[in-house]
Order: C-alpha cells, then sequence, then structure tokens
C-alpha cells in the first residue's frame, strides 16, 4: 500500500513539473500607433521577462516584463532619440524602464488565459486586462497578446494633434520546460 501511495505522489509531482513552463527563451514587444495619419510601427529590444504557465492551476500562472525604454525603435533614429529624451515621452534618464506585471490570471477556455495587469510607464501605473492565448507548438509553449492603451494614461506624448491616441500593443513569448 505505501508503494502504491508513494508512485501516486511521484506520479503527481511529476505531472506538476511538467506542466509548469517557466524557461523563456524569446520575447517581442511591438507596438502601433497613428502619427498624422500614417501608422508608426515601433519594437523594443531590450527586455527581461520571467514567465510561469502551470496548466494545472491556472491562477499561480504569473508573468512579469521589464523593458528598457531606450531600446526602443521605430526605424528612423531621430524620431527614436525624441522619444527616448524628451519628458513628454519615456524620457529614458528619469524612467529607464517600463514593467508589466501580471496580478491575475484566470483560464478562460482551453488556451485562453484573461490576464490582469498593471503597467507602469513614467512612474504611472494602470491595471487592464488582456487575453493571453497560448499554444504548444515544436515543444514550445507561445504566449501571446494584443491589447490598446491610451497614452494619455501614462502621459506619455503630450497633447499633440497629430498624433493618435490609441497604441496597439503585441507581446509574444516562447517558453520550453
Amino acid at each position: 500500500m505505501q508503494k502504491i501511495i508513494l508512485l501516486v505522489l511521484f506520479l503527481s509531482i511529476g505531472m506538476t513539473i511538467q506542466a509548469q513552463w517557466n524557461k523563456v527563451k524569446s520575447t517581442s514587444v511591438t507596438f502601433k500607433i497613428k502619427n498624422a495619419g500614417i501608422g508608426v510601427d515601433g519594437k523594443f529590444s531590450k527586455m527581461n521577462t520571467q514567465i510561469t504557465i502551470d496548466e494545472s492551476n491556472p491562477s499561480k500562472s504569473s508573468f512579469l516584463g521589464t523593458i528598457e525604454a531606450n531600446s526602443i525603435n521605430t526605424g528612423i533614429n531621430l524620431r527614436d532619440n525624441h522619444l527616448k529624451d524628451k519628458e513628454e515621452f519615456f524620457n529614458t534618464s528619469k524612467y529607464p524602464t517600463l514593467t508589466m506585471k501580471s496580478v491575475n490570471v484566470v483560464q478562460k477556455s482551453a488556451g485562453i488565459y484573461t490576464v490582469t495587469w498593471d503597467l507602469t510607464m513614467k512612474g504611472v501605473a494602470r491595471r487592464f486586462s488582456s487575453e493571453v492565448i497560448t499554444k504548444i507548438e515544436g515543444g514550445n509553449f507561445i504566449a501571446s497578446t494584443q491589447f490598446k492603451i491610451n497614452r494619455n494614461d501614462w502621459n506619455l506624448g503630450g497633447n499633440s494633434m497629430t498624433m493618435g491616441d490609441a497604441v496597439t500593443v503585441k507581446i509574444n513569448s516562447i517558453l520550453t520546460k
């Protein structure tokens, strides 16, 4: 009887460990905003991402990303320097990082989670939710989300007459066990 209990306990532990994905291979963060009626695409290239997906207990899953604001790239150096240096934009000398942290994870359906986030930019934290869609592909766990934020909620860009308020953000992460 003890052997059966030990075997069940061992298998349960093994299944729990196997259900957790927590080694981040890569993460990409891209965004799009309208400026003078034209879509401007950009990305951040330097970040630290810590993700744990617990498929057996989704509420124990967590997401944390810290982006180096000065790694912004829109394909035009002059614009990038303006975004990095100006007080009305990222002001990277005073606010070097952007942080996005999950505060609640709920499984909506198979492979779809509703995540509540705290996003902090320029010392301003705001809470919102987005759907994180996951899939297993080629031995990797892929998690992605897309959401819109209003740049004014974080005091980004001032009262621009040419820049749109809505920013579409896409985040994709690839994890292994």
